[in-house]
């Protein structure tokens, strides 16, 4: 009983921790990389700007969705494992 009380905190922990990730990554960090990429963008067209910044920060831009990407499955992965090992509709 108490391992089984143990690892459901543990997953509550992890589900948490998860949640602060993918939360961040949608509410900050995503939109800091678009605005840069827009911004970028829009120097590149002034002509204040060169080419590899533009991909660059397109680049940043791939790389911080995949994170997300791969934050939200982590989050998933969690509440997967709390589901399961919590009985549901026991009758």
């Amino acid at each position: 009983m108490r391992e089984h009380q143990a690892q459901q905190y543990q997953l509550i922990s992890q589900y948490n921790a998860a949640k602060a990730i993918y939360d961040r990554q949608q509410s900050e960090v995503l939109p800091l990389l678009r605005k840069k990429v827009s911004l970028v963008n829009a120097q590149y067209r002034g002509g204040s700007s060169a080419l590899p910044e533009l991909l660059a920060a397109r680049r940043d831009l791939l790389s911080g969705e995949i994170a997300s990407n791969n934050a939200e499955k982590a989050l998933a992965d969690a509440w997967a494992a709390i589901r399961y090992l919590i009985p549901q509709d026991v009758k």
